[in-house]
């Protein structure tokens, strides 16, 4: 079982600009607006209408987590790519707020059950799950988690990590964040090979190729 960290509220700031490193948002943002995969690695600068009041703000490329948050994460993993956040038109630094993303081989993708929907981005390849079908419930596939403890699901910037980090971020009790489970398969129950997908038959027996559905989203 992870854990996917997320706000009991969705309500937050809005974000005004984002620029990675030296680079404005149109130069360097990808159609799905990730970061392109030749900008990856430096760092998103967010900037808001207002400061942060939730634990999560949450914008694109990135998203901003309370420091002492990022602090837990960066003990259990190097591959978040992080940066500063900064509000209204004078940029003042939110000194409590890091942006946090990563590098798109480093993501992971969630699914979801028999009747699931898929979103493919034209530019740079990345999956992203539309519609999870069945009862609605997301789940990670093991072979993706190359015993990690820290992931983030790189197409939405959903951090999820494992039980003992969820219990560090318990035992800080952060206000208003919540802890959902999510659980772990050792194949899709969609039942769909995407694209990049290994196959499921061989690591997994009991898996139901599902040849009755597409997988690609008509929204």
């Amino acid at each position: 079982m992870y854990y996917m960290i997320r706000n009991k509220s969705d309500s937050g700031p809005s974000m005004r600009e984002c620029t990675v490193g030296a680079h404005s948002e149109r130069d360097c943002l990808c159609t799905c607006n990730g970061v392109r995969p030749e900008f990856e690695r430096q760092p998103v600068s967010l900037n808001f209408n207002r400061r942060p009041q939730k634990a999560i703000a949450h914008a694109y490329p990135a998203r901003a987590y309370p420091i002492e948050l990022v602090s837990i994460l960066e003990k259990y993993t190097n591959e978040l790519i992080v940066g500063n956040v900064t509000a209204t038109k004078s940029k003042t630094i939110c000194e409590n707020y890091r942006s946090v993303y990563v590098r798109r081989a480093d993501g992971v993708d969630l699914r979801g059950e028999r009747g699931s929907r898929y979103k493919q981005c034209e530019a740079c390849g990345v999956i992203w799950l539309r519609w999870a079908g069945g009862s609605g419930e997301v789940n990670l596939i093991s072979h993706s988690i190359r015993d990690r403890d820290v992931l983030i699901y790189a197409s939405r910037l959903d951090i999820l990590v494992s039980k003992r980090v969820a219990d560090e971020i318990k035992d800080r009790q952060f206000k208003g964040i919540m802890l959902i489970e999510v659980p772990v398969r050792d194949s899709p129950l969609d039942g769909f090979t995407l694209p990049g997908d290994p196959d499921w038959s061989a690591i997994d027996p009991d898996f139901i190729p599902n040849t009755e559905e597409t997988w690609v989203s008509e929204w």
